[in-house]
């Protein structure tokens, strides 16, 4: 038998802040809660375990290009090209006859502030719980004086950091496919290989590093799932930049080049995890 103690901390208390919160991580919490939900009979493990995590991350995924959809593809590319859905929008159609790289960019920071909406809501329940944090040598002999032997932070932060790091890689993802559809120059290729250098990194770290369950806080381990973090931001605002500046003519008309194709693999990708799962 495992005993196991949770914290709810003020979660039920229904503030407003706390209700978007639980609603844009509701999915995340699932994926936590079927590790807990597997078969007693699994293969293994941490197959399972990698695959819950990897289904978790495509949810990332998922959400940066339902608001790309939204801002890029719908408002951006197709809206911004017609006079009448810039009719009667002021502070929209100060953008409209602008070059498409322009629009792209601006409207880019509509993903970019969800994604960062995102992290700061996931990471307030660790700030919470700092006020409980005890030493790690306990001052009594029982057991549940010792709050921080339950303290999963160290864990949640470094899946949190790998979560962001996909997330800002899916908006680069899709302004490169764009970019490249009409005109991949050499620059374009780079951003697009480290791009693609940065979603194999968070699979890595998902599923063969054992570190990331370390529950203890490892100041070298947490360096690298922020490193990684940090190095991913600043690629997406270099593909911002070079999507802004980049002369070469764009395609015209029809739906954001490479968005269609990116949002028909990732459910393909889901599938295929939901059925291993499911099999496993």
């Amino acid at each position: 038998m495992t005993l196991e103690a949770y914290r709810w901390s003020d979660l039920p208390s229904g503030t407003a802040v706390r209700t978007l919160s639980l609603v844009f991580l509701l999915p995340f919490m699932l994926c936590n809660v079927a590790l807990w939900m597997r078969p007693a009979n699994t293969v293994s493990q941490r197959g399972f375990m990698a695959l819950c995590r990897v289904l978790a991350l495509t949810l990332t995924a998922l959400y940066v290009l339902s608001i790309v959809g939204v801002a890029l593809d719908l408002i951006a590319w197709r809206c911004m090209d017609t006079p009448s859905c810039l009719a009667g929008r002021s502070w929209l159609s100060w953008l409209g006859g602008r070059p498409i790289g322009l629009r792209l960019g601006v409207l880019a920071l509509v993903p970019v502030a969800t994604i960062g909406l995102v992290w700061w809501l996931g990471a307030r329940p660790s700030h919470s719980f700092d006020a409980f944090r005890t030493p790690s040598t306990p001052t009594s002999e029982h057991r549940l004086s010792a709050v921080g032997q339950w303290d999963g932070e160290p864990l949640v932060g470094r899946l949190r950091s790998v979560h962001v790091a996909a997330a800002f890689a899916t908006l680069s993802g899709s302004l490169l496919a764009a970019r490249a559809s009409q005109h991949a120059s050499w620059v374009t290729a780079i951003l697009l290989t480290a791009t693609g250098l940065v979603l194999l990194s968070c699979l890595i770290l998902v599923t063969v590093v054992p570190s990331i369950d370390r529950t203890d806080p490892s100041p070298r381990v947490d360096a690298v799932f922020r490193g990684l973090r940090t190095i991913t931001v600043g690629l997406t605002m270099s593909v911002i930049v070079h999507v802004v500046i980049s002369p070469a003519p764009w395609p015209q008309g029809g739906a954001l080049p490479g968005y269609g194709a990116i949002v028909a693999w990732l459910f393909v990708s889901q599938t295929v995890l939901v059925a291993a799962l499911a099999g496993w």
